[in-house]
């Protein structure tokens, strides 16, 4: 959005391009973003992808090594937990990556305006965990950039589709991108030019996306085609996925394989089922007045068919250009000054507690609930079990068990066996929680602060310089490249 418009502008790059993907290549000392072609696979070149699905994540989340073995990620886990991607002798990790990505994002504005880019409005999944977002703050702060907010990516589809006409009402938005897939219940009302949206609900899976739609027909053909290495047939996948016809259609070294809408949607059966318990929690029994498709991953046929055969014809909107409406969104929420968004808590807050009667322990007490409109607070009062102090372990979640639930923070107040503490949880309206525990002689606290990762100003400072080197050296390459193309004319 440039200064005095009131429409935002897609930048055009490398003379036809809109957008550019989340992907890297490197060969030698020469780092591409967002210019690979996924249908070729050279051996001399190291391709890193799926960066989302590992941002702000710890193998102590249960889940991490065995995601990176089930998507074929290059990242392995340093002695912390920690995934990084070995590239050369350095170890960088997915917070660098998306830093890459925001400083291509910079350059190519520069270039096209002439003006400074400084700030940003950065768009997450709605299911996005607090380490999550941390880290994709640290992304901005390695590229030098100012964050002015972290939006979720339904509610930026939302204001994008719904900021013009009479659209009051509530609307359900389906963001299903590559990696990631989001559900959430907007209602939109207007008021003297002005208008509000709200999020009531919100749902999603940081673990379904588009990649597993593309998994599961490369599986498919690969039973039909043994010519080629399994990536390569990936990326005629990737082209081939977003096919209407019926059959899908690959051609393999001039020969075309197939295999039918039907089987594609039978394997796909059980994402499916995932979309379908998303849809129903954001709902939360509502009808919607109607449907707003975004993300790559719901330009597929099988997806749109389930969805309409879940929502039982209900309207859908005339879709946008799906990788466009969420930067769209957020650079008008970013300027316009009639236009109000409430959003929720994407997940339940609550501390660790034992149980006297029972002796159970690893128990999550809630104290704000899930899709509690921001900002929040609430006060719970408990009572302590121990002698001397008692530790306060702060959870984000839905599950029962602490020990399942993400860990924001630890803090401890001194108090006697018996006595009551009073907790009050609070979350601003960009999600900044903060704890309190307070006793008749004592009071703690506890910020759970959106630049708290584990990484020092100097390291992140170091970071944005190795960046900054990685983006010239693929700058320099395609000068080069494109000399070399026009000496050839």
């Amino acid at each position: 959005m440039e200064e005095g418009k009131t429409e935002p502008r897609v930048v055009i790059h490398d003379y036809d391009k809109r957008t550019f993907p989340s992907t890297f290549s490197v060969r030698g000392d020469i780092w591409k973003v967002g210019e690979h072609d996924i249908t070729n696979h050279p051996d001399h070149v190291q391709f890193i992808h799926d960066v989302k699905r590992i941002l702000g994540r710890n193998s102590r989340d249960g889940r991490l090594e065995a995601d990176i073995k089930k998507w074929n990620l290059p990242f392995e886990l340093d002695d912390d937990g920690n995934p990084f991607c070995r590239v050369g002798n350095e170890q960088v990790r997915a917070c660098e990556f998306v830093a890459l990505l925001l400083l291509r994002a910079q350059k190519i504005v520069e270039d096209a305006t002439g003006k400074r880019v400084t700030s940003c409005v950065i768009t997450v999944p709605a299911y996005f965990t607090d380490s999550q977002r941390r880290a994709t703050h640290d992304a901005a702060t390695i590229a030098g950039m100012e964050v002015l907010r972290i939006m979720n990516e339904p509610t930026a589809v939302a204001v994008a589709q719904l900021r013009e006409g009479d659209n009051n009402g509530k609307f359900l938005i389906i963001d299903a991108g590559g990696g990631t897939s989001d559900c959430s219940k907007v209602n939109l009302s207007t008021s003297h030019g002005k208008k509000t949206f709200v999020v009531e609900a919100t749902s999603g899976d940081n673990a379904l996306g588009g990649h597993d739609f593309l998994h599961v027909l490369t599986k498919l053909l690969e039973n039909k085609v043994d010519t080629v290495p399994y990536n390569e047939l990936m990326g005629l996948c990737e082209l081939a996925k977003k096919q209407h016809d019926d059959p899908i259609v690959i051609q393999v070294r001039g020969k075309p394989y197939n295999i039918t809408q039907a089987k594609f949607k039978t394997a796909l059966q059980p994402y499916l089922q995932r979309v379908g318990k998303l849809i129903k929690e954001a709902l939360e029994g509502d009808t919607p007045k109607a449907v707003i498709l975004a993300g790559g991953c719901s330009c597929l046929r099988p997806f749109e068919d389930f969805v309409d055969r879940v929502l039982n014809d209900t309207k859908f909107l005339p879709r946008r250009p799906a990788a466009e409406v969420v930067a769209e969104g957020a650079a008008i929420v970013a300027k316009s000054k009639n236009i109000v968004v409430t959003e929720v808590l994407s997940r339940s807050l609550g501390i660790n507690t034992q149980h006297k009667d029972s002796q159970r322990d690893d128990v999550m007490e809630v104290v704000l609930k899930r899709n509690t409109p921001l900002p929040a607070s609430y006060t719970m009062a408990f009572t302590a079990i121990h002698e001397k102090e008692t530790e306060i372990r702060l959870y984000e979640g839905e599950h029962r068990k602490s020990s399942e639930n993400n860990l924001l923070g630890v803090f401890g107040i001194a108090v006697s066996a018996g006595q009551e503490i009073k907790v009050t949880i609070s979350a601003t309206r960009d999600a900044k929680v903060h704890i309190k525990a307070i006793t008749a002689q004592k009071s703690e606290e506890l910020t759970v602060k959106r630049r708290g990762s584990e990484l020092t100003d100097s390291e992140l400072q170091t970071m944005g310089q190795k960046a900054r080197q990685r983006l010239a050296s693929g700058e320099v390459s395609r000068v080069m490249t494109r000399k070399r193309k026009k000496g050839r004319r």
